[in-house]
Formats: structure tokens, C-alpha cells, sequence
């Protein structure tokens, strides 16, 4: 986000070819004042406002009441954020995290990273080129599929294909990689929550041993990631809802 001329604030979606202005879309939709947020900050919001069926357990970990929780979201894009609760409603620390350098783990790894490279014309390989959406297409491509979307390579794994399948569970252990560093970064006791359209599309995925195994892979830190609590959110409005909660004057969210 940045200050808009006019007042506001302005932000260029990094997946798609928008500028947002807050204060040209109150004038545009008649609504006396608009806030822009991170998609993942709406949803660190909206984890407070869950039931316990909205969520799926993938480790129940050893949770800290009131402790920071952390959201990475896996959908189009690979996004973050941390949630402080408190009495007077929770902080939200939006951040880029997605964008860190991916590292890979293995040969297998280094060619896929080399890969991308290739066929994205780029030098560097951030981790959501990888572990989002996309990713999951070019992961197809490098084990020698044809060009797919993600519900085609879902189905087709459902189906039995053996690229497809082997392509989600390197998908799936990348996911589990790049959420134990978020894990490892910012310590959430209180919970790293999972959402997105790939998540929620493919829930089972994210409590494969591929996933859970890469998410603990992590040396002499296994045991601590063995602790932290780990959480699929299944409702797919949560970001709505927290963007609700957002907007709400600060009595009505107590």
C-alpha cells in the first residue's frame, strides 16, 4: 500500500493487472470511505470469527492461549500474515513472505528450479512461482506432463494418473516446506492456519504425510514443529468475513 495523489491509498495487485485506489473506488461505488487490506490480513481477521467446523485440525500441536498465530494462503498466489490477538481485537501484520527465495532440497529440487527459470525467463525463483496455483502446472510440465490447469491435474491424480499424482506430492512437500519456515520465523503457538482455493479444493493434500513431513523436515527444529498447532480453514469466505470484521466500528467487534 501506498499514498494515493489524491488522498487514500493506492496498491498494484502483484497477480493481476490492477491498480486499486481507495479513494477513486468510494467515489465510484458511493461508500463514504474504503480501506484497502492484504487478502491475507482480511483473513488473519476472520480466523476469530470461525467456528469449529469452518476448521480441520491437520496437528493439534501444543497451543498457547493467546499466542501469535500466523495464515499462509495457497491459491493464485503464495500470501501471509501474522495475527496478534487481544482484548480490544486482534493486530494483523500483512507481509510478502511468499516472495522468499526458494531453496531447494534435493536434486530433484535444483532441476525444477532450474526449470523455471527456463521457462519463466527469470533468474530468480521466488517460493510462490512454485507453491501456489501455477506452480502446480509447472511442477506438471517438469515431470513431463502436458500443460494443465490445477482442477485438470487434480482430477487426473484422482483418476490415477502417475505424473498427476507425482505432481501433487511434490507440490505437497514444497507447501509443507515453506510452511514450516513461516513456522520456524515467527513461532505461531496459536495456530498456522492454511487457506486459499487450492487449499480448500484439495484439503486432503495438506494433511498428506508429503505435506505434514516436509512441514516437519526441518533438523534440529523437527520437535518444536511438532508442537505447533497446524490448521486447514474448510470455509471459504473467511477473508469476507475478516474484511467485515475490518470495517466494523470497534464496539461492535467485542
Amino acid at each position: 500500500m501506498q499514498p494515493a495523489p489524491g488522498g487514500g491509498t493506492q496498491t498494484r495487485i502483484t497477480n493481476l493487472p490492477w491498480l486499486l485506489d481507495s479513494t477513486q473506488l468510494a467515489l465510484a461505488l458511493g461508500i463514504g470511505q474504503v480501506t484497502l487490506i492484504n487478502d491475507l490480513a482480511a483473513v488473519g481477521h476472520g480466523i476469530g470469527m470461525l467456528s469449529a467446523t469452518d476448521v480441520l485440525t491437520v496437528q493439534a500441536g501444543q497451543p498457547q492461549t493467546d499466542a501469535l498465530r500466523a495464515v499462509m494462503g495457497i491459491g493464485t498466489g503464495l500470501g501471509m500474515a501474522l495475527v496478534l490477538p487481544g482484548r480490544s481485537g486482534a493486530q494483523v501484520f500483512p507481509s510478502e513472505g511468499g516472495h522468499v527465495d526458494f531453496a531447494p532440497l534435493d536434486e530433484q529440487q535444483v532441476r525444477l528450479r532450474e526449470f523455471a527459470r527456463q521457462q519463466l525467463g527469470i533468474d530468480r525463483v521466488s517460493f510462490e512461482r512454485l507453491a501456489a496455483g501455477p506452480g502446480l502446472a509447472l511442477i506438471h510440465a517438469f515431470l513431463g506432463g502436458a500443460a494443465l490447469d490445477t482442477p485438470t491435474i487434480a482430477a487426473a491424480a484422482a483418476a490415477g494418473d502417475a505424473i498427476a499424482r507425482e505432481t501433487l506430492q511434490l507440490f505437497a512437500r514444497l507447501c509443507g516446506a515453506v510452511a514450516g519456515n513461516l513456522a520456524l520465523t515467527c513461532l505461531p503457538f496459536g495456530g498456522l492456519y492454511l487457506t486459499g482455493g487450492v487449499v480448500q479444493k484439495n484439503q486432503p493434500l495438506f494433511s498428506s504425510p508429503a505435506f505434514v513431513d516436509a512441514f516437519h523436515a526441518k533438523g534440529r527444529m523437527a520437535g518444536l514443529l511438532r508442537r505447533m498447532p497446524l490448521h486447514v480453514i474448510g470455509e471459504p469466505r473467511v477473508g469476507l468475513l475478516g474484511a467485515a470484521a475490518h470495517a466494523a466500528p470497534r464496539g461492535d467487534r467485542e
